[in-house]
Parts: C-alpha cells; sequence; structure tokens
C-alpha cells in the first residue's frame, strides 16, 4: 500500500501537506502525534480509536519529544503539517508502507 503527498496547500491553519492514502492506512495515519494543548501532548502517539497494531507500533516508534504532526481528516484526505512529513514517512516505511511525494512537492 502506498501512502502519496499529492501537495502542500495554504489553509485557515497554515500550510499542511494533503494525503492520498488508502482507507487500510488510516489508522496509522490517526495515530500520529498531534502536539501541545487539548488535541494531545507532543511526542506522544495519539492511540485511542485505532487498531492495536497501528497502536502498539505508534508507540514503539522513536518519536522526538517535540513532534507535532496536528494530523487531521478535512472531509476528503488526511491533512498534516509539512515539517513533520520527515517523521511520518520514516514511520509509516517502518510499518511497510510505500511512500511517495509527488514531484511537485517540495519538502
Amino acid at each position: 500500500m502506498t501512502i502519496r503527498v499529492t501537495e502542500i496547500v495554504e489553509t485557515e491553519w497554515g500550510e499542511k501537506a494533503i494525503l492520498d492514502a488508502p482507507f487500510e492506512t488510516k489508522d496509522y495515519i490517526k495515530v500520529l502525534p498531534w502536539g501541545d494543548g487539548e488535541y494531545g501532548e507532543a511526542g506522544v502517539p495519539q492511540t485511542e480509536n485505532v487498531s492495536d497494531q497501528a497502536a502498539e507500533a505508534a508507540q514503539d516508534f522513536d518519536w522526538p519529544d517535540d513532534y507535532e504532526s496536528h494530523v487531521s481528516w478535512n472531509g476528503d484526505n488526511w491533512t498534516l503539517d509539512p515539517d513533520a512529513l520527515g517523521e511520518a514517512m520514516d514511520f509509516w516505511q517502518a510499518q511497510g508502507f510505500n511512500v511517495e511525494v509527488a514531484a511537485s512537492v517540495a519538502l
């Protein structure tokens, strides 16, 4: 399965990377550490309402203490902060997913 970064867009919350990802990958996207604040803590995976396999994989991954993805579902696609892509892609690849970045996306 492949998770593809299709573009970087400007939103009301700043720049966001748009992901094209199969349904089967959703728990591995949703589990990314969100960030400090009411929706989570930096560097701590979001393990509620995801598969046990995704939760365990995220808990075992070595996230930086300050990692914040601000991942969200916009109704059509998953989005996350572009500066969070490096760690996210490392995590997804460690889980056996292919990751592609569109040629038009500069990281």
